[in-house]
């Protein structure tokens, strides 16, 4: 145990942007995370650059809400006539470095600044931070294949890569590490390269990469699932290297006001793009811009405008006053070329990008690839063309085409039939390619940035970092529980701090590299920069031994081989399945730890339905067609025991339930008896089955398809009943059930499953309820449709009842993400789908349709029925319902009624029998979701981000809806409250007033969602294990192949 005390200057920050548009606009990005985090924070910015802001943005008052926060200014050395155009940057530079040497040593010297953070470009500030003994971190606002390309110049002009002999720009350069197939002379920063010693550009560039081993750190505006191993290139010259973007995500992420305009730019802003945006259908238009420093000559611009004229596609095109080079910008010319083309083509000289890109409209991006905007259409998941015209433009556009593969790359070809065909390609031919690599891509930058992200950890080290801070002693403890731990120093990549049973204190290199999610433990002192450690628990590799002792048989685990923590870590993956899939070999001479998976043969499936709904199913799906393609497959049939002309509906739920299982267990019995089924997969209602696989000596693995937040109140029945608690006495429906842990504030008799209970005894649903979870222990595990970012919580405590439990969900999810065609349509329905709804909600604008829908059984009274109608429409909010023909509680359903009802509102509203509902849920144009939360409804509106209203009728939809509410906070529960005035103020609560708040919560637990069935995630590996056990089942016999049936109702 160690403590170091030392003395710390308040932390004072100073950022010097490079004075141009992006530079600028990442810097301030980056302030604003600074003055989140409570520093002190000075922004140097040139009198003209401060100026534009001034009349273009709120930045001034955007950051006097900064107390520490303040902007300083000095001149840029150029008269004010003066371009400041690309064409004359050199002016700029040279000027810039006269001015800024004397004023920069100045301020750094008299204000107490702990801290410079200049442009990259800037390599003069990193030796004057460093002559007066002030921490510098570079801010690289480059693209980091770009960065890395400029810090192999030395080795390129040694091996004579550079400059250029020849004119083939087809030509590989095979000296950069890690491009060796791919940088072409036409991908260089300085394409035209020919002398390195008089070209302004390549001396920057070498200039700057020589000042990086100097500076104590180096800032990217980047994230470790994009650039992971150019980052680690990077980091062999400069170590403590911080990716923190995207910024301008990061920042949104942090923001308390998530819809604050934080908009940095040096041009006035055309608003008017957003509003004719506004008026094209999803996903139509492609966005042109080339930045603010990009130029072209008049002939370029018109080829770029035939070929997007001629393709067909509408566009939205940025055209600068200084757009075209060395020429006068004619309005007039634009104006004319608007005009020809004012269907289908809008022109700004400047736009609110951020907002442009994130619009629905837009399907793509035309842009110069610049390191923002493409960082920009990452996030907004906007494919890209690229027109690369100098610097790292030129690298960045064959990452984004070659390496991402979220886009095409034109660079060089500026030819109108070219133009055209690649915009085809972008919208039409390849969209979906595209798009599905983009999403990928957004979804990881959002993980990044995400509390216990790599970017939202770097930053949190760099803002805690010495270096930051001013001169300090690096400390070697951390605290962790309270315990004063003193740590190895320095720490290597990979290399675990401490280990002690169970766990292991690793550095956040190992953390990424094996796919552990966690989070940052605090440190009692800053310490090493860039090193982020984190506490893991890991998992032992048993072996059981049992020992008898009086009678009593107990099992003991003790290691079978001992594994260092490093060792241990490296199984982490494995963490959920049996040691006994496991090959573990002893090593011997100090080799490594061996350790194998056993990978037993394909699964045979047999599918167990009744006639009735597998008529059902064949009639109105392509199931039997798409089951074809599985040789071990098979579906197998059997009686429901009820006449063709039983409704089956939920008010005769017992019928069907007690008919079905007198015909189910004879057969079940012979079909596992005589089929050689090692494996049954029940629905949890199914108890009785439990009995029979046991009985046989067959496994039997339950699958409850009910909401996890209700099977944990059926699994507390039984305490409930010893306590009072049910049935209920007296009528007061709002008084607390305090007898479920985990729900004690939280679950109403309102929220019960049975919530008119009166006699335990002799109600038939709470019977079967304890009837199933008195199977559960019995079964070998259970199967749940939900994931642990969802329902950890009560996942714990079922897993005291059933160790054994798989939460594999959302199902549908985990199947389209394993799919190799995402597209092949999936319907289970039993009824027939009514695709009109999509073709009307295509015409219908973005997240303006409620959807409404309360499943295939729930019920409502006529009455009920017209209150929805008329709260629906008296909202003013356009709304699909599905109205099935048996929705009406004890009446005859009248078509005429509900046509009656549609003419009357049907410039708002469509009515269908049945909706293909994923791909309504997946339809831009929804904006939430009325149902009656059935569970699977419940997760395809996570999935697709939908806010609900929950208008719960019954079982497992009475506690989901509870929990819809008050627990994840994704929408709004109208139990039992079924009046007009009530149902427009939610529908309008839903659409309107807390839309965004609504929005925001369900837009993370769909993107948790998503990462738990990706590769790696928990339900991904759950599914992983579960599949591995079933396997293990059937290999109690070499000649038996696992065979799973899958029984349900």
């Amino acid at each position: 145990m160690e403590h170091h005390n030392t003395k710390m200057c308040p932390p004072h920050v100073l950022l010097f942007p490079l004075p141009i548009q992006s530079p600028i606009n990442s810097m301030l990005q980056l302030a604003e995370l600074f003055c989140l985090a409570g520093l002190q924070v000075t922004f140097l910015n040139t009198n003209h650059n401060q100026q534009l802001l001034y009349r273009h943005t709120n930045v001034e008052s955007r950051f006097r809400q900064y107390p520490k926060f303040r902007f300083r200014t000095i001149s840029d050395g150029l008269p004010d006539d003066h371009p400041r155009s690309f064409p004359m940057f050199e002016d700029l530079i040279n000027s810039l470095q006269a001015v800024a040497e004397p004023s920069l040593r100045e301020i750094v010297t008299e204000s107490g600044v702990t801290c410079v953070i200049p442009d990259g470009l800037f390599y003069y500030a990193v030796d004057i931070c460093n002559e007066v003994g002030v921490s510098v971190i570079s801010f690289d606002t480059i693209s980091p294949c770009c960065l890395w390309v400029y810090l192999c110049f030395p080795k390129l002009i040694q091996t004579g890569d550079i400059p250029f002999k020849g004119n083939d720009l087809d030509m590989l350069i095979e000296n950069v590490p890690g491009m060796e197939d791919l940088l072409r002379r036409r991908d260089f920063p300085f394409y035209r390269l020919t002398d390195c010693a008089t070209d302004l550009y390549c001396q920057l560039a070498l200039k700057e990469i020589q000042s990086i081993p100097r500076s104590h750190g180096l800032i990217l505006n980047t994230f470790e699932d994009l650039d992971g191993p150019l980052l680690s290139n990077i980091r062999s010259h400069c170590p403590q290297t911080y990716a923190v973007g995207p910024l301008h995500l990061q920042l949104k992420t942090r923001l308390a006001d998530k819809t604050m305009s934080s908009s940095n730019s040096l041009w006035e802003e055309d608003h008017s793009s957003i509003q004719w945006l506004d008026a094209q259908p999803i996903e139509s238009v492609i966005y042109v811009s080339f930045g603010s420093l990009a130029t072209l000559t008049k002939e370029e611009m018109l080829e770029f405008w035939h070929g997007l004229v001629n393709s067909g596609i509408r566009f939205l095109w940025v055209m600068r006053s200084d757009l075209l080079r060395e020429e006068e910008f004619s309005h007039q010319l634009v104006k004319e070329l608007a005009d020809g083309c004012k269907e289908r083509a809008y022109i700004v000289s400047w736009a609110p990008q951020e907002k442009v890109l994130s619009h629905p409209a837009i399907g793509g991006f035309l842009t110069h690839s610049g390191w923002n905007s493409t960082m920009e259409s990452i996030v907004e998941r906007k494919p890209m063309i690229c027109w690369a015209v100098y610097v790292d433009q030129r690298v960045t556009s064959r990452f984004v085409s070659e390496v991402w593969k979220i886009g095409l790359d034109m660079k060089d070809i500026c030819d109108r039939d070219n133009i055209e065909k690649v915009v085809k390609d972008l919208m039409v031919t390849n969209k979906e390619k595209l798009k599905k690599s983009v999403d990928k891509l957004s979804m990881l930058a959002e993980i990044s940035v995400g509390e216990g992200g790599s970017s939202y950890n770097a930053f949190e080290y760099l803002k805690m970092g010495n270096n930051i801070g001013g001169t300090t002693k690096k400390t070697k403890v951390m605290k962790i529980n309270g315990e004063i731990l003193k740590l190895k120093t320095p720490i290597t990549t990979l290399e675990v701090v401490k280990d002690y049973p169970g766990h292991v204190l690793l550095e956040s290199e190992a953390v990424k590299k094996f796919g552990i999610r966690a989070k940052p433990l605090e440190p009692e002192q800053e310490l090493k920069p860039t090193k982020i450690y984190f506490l893991v628990e890991l998992p032992l590799f048993p072996k059981e031994e049992i020992i008898t002792s009086n009678n009593k048989v107990t099992r003991r685990v003790k290691s079978d081989v001992y594994m260092n923590a490093q060792d241990r870590l490296e199984c982490l993956m494995l963490s959920r399945r049996s040691a006994s899939d496991l090959s573990i070999s002893k090593p011997s001479n100090g080799a490594v730890v061996q350790l194998k998976m056993k990978l037993p043969r394909s699964l045979q499936v047999t599918f167990l339905n009744t006639n009735h709904n597998q008529q059902l199913l064949y009639r109105h799906t392509d199931v039997e067609s798409r089951f074809r393609q599985y040789p071990k497959f098979q579906f197998r049939t059997i009686s429901d025991g009820l006449p063709d002309d039983h409704p089956r509906s939920s008010l005769l739920f017992g019928d069907l339930i007690t008919s079905l299982q007198a015909v189910a267990e004879p057969f079940l019995r012979e079909i596992v008896t005589e089929s050689g089924v090692t494996c049954v997969i029940p629905d949890g209602l199914f108890y009785y089955a439990v009995d029979i696989c046991n009985e046989l000596g067959v496994s039997v693995i339950s699958f409850d398809t009910i909401s996890p937040c209700c099977l944990w109140v059926y699994l507390c029945f039984p305490k409930l009943i010893q306590s009072g608690d049910i049935p209920f006495k007296g009528n007061d429906l709002d008084v607390l059930i305090e007898n479920v842990p985990g729900m004690e504030d939280l679950l109403r008799r309102r929220d019960f499953p049975f919530y008119r209970l009166t006699n335990c005894a002799t109600d038939l649903y709470c019977q079967l309820a304890l009837k199933e979870i008195q199977s559960i222990p019995r079964s070998h595990g259970l199967i749940l449709n939900t994931f642990e970012d969802l329902d950890g919580p009560l996942l714990s405590n079922i897993r005291t009842h059933c160790p054994q439990t798989y939460a594999v969900g959302p199902l549908q999810l985990q199947l389209k993400t394993r799919l190799a065609d995402k597209s092949m349509s999936s319907s289970n329905s039993l009824r027939e789908e009514d695709g009109s709804s999509i073709q009307w909600l295509d015409a219908q604008p973005v997240e303006s349709v409620i959807y409404v829908s309360f499943g295939s059984l729930a019920t409502l009274t006529k009455e009920e029925m017209l209150e929805f109608w008329h709260g629906l429409v008296n909202s003013g909010i356009r709304f699909l319902w599905v109205m099935r023909s048996d929705l009406l509680r004890e009446e005859e359903f009248s078509h005429q009624f509900v046509k009656e009802l549609a003419d009357g509102c049907k410039e708002r509203a469509y009515i269908v029998s049945w909706a293909p509902q994923e791909k309504v849920l997946s339809h831009p144009a929804i904006g939430g979701f009325l149902t009656h939360s059935g569970w699977n409804s419940t997760m395809e509106s996570i999935v697709e981000r939908k806010p609900m209203i929950c208008w719960a009728v019954y079982v497992d939809q009475r506690v989901t809806s509870r929990f819809v509410g008050e627990v994840w906070k994704i929408g709004l529960d109208m139990k039992d409250i079924c009046d007009r005035y009530i149902i427009e103020k939610a529908v309008k609560d839903l659409m309107v007033t807390n839309k965004d708040k609504l929005k925001k919560s369900v837009d993370k637990l769909s993107m948790l969602a998503k990462i738990s069935v990706g590769e790696g995630g928990s339900s991904y590996n759950a599914f992983e294990s579960l599949v591995i056990d079933i396997k293990k089942l059937g290999r109690r016999d070499k000649d038996i192949n696992p065979n799973c049936i899958g029984y349900t109702g």
